[in-house]
């Protein structure tokens, strides 16, 4: 193959084929809380193709059952 064809099959791949699918966990924080709300920011790398979710349960202490939280 020629480095002509070569240079065109490496123009030809979109860059995120090559992107990185794995995530590493980074800072967590805490925002205040309201009366109705709470806010969590955690920070991650890797995620280059932007594919990245969490999904989150929740529970009131003393109970058993655990409720999926909103996306």
């Amino acid at each position: 193959m020629t480095l002509s064809r070569l240079l065109a099959l490496a123009l030809l791949v979109p860059p995120m084929a090559f992107a990185q699918s794995s995530t590493v966990s980074g800072d967590f924080s805490v925002e205040p809380p309201t009366l109705v709300s709470l806010g969590f920011e955690w920070r991650i790398t890797g995620d280059d193709n932007r594919t990245a979710k969490v999904d989150v349960t929740y529970r009131k202490k003393g109970d058993t059952a655990w409720k999926p939280a909103l996306p």
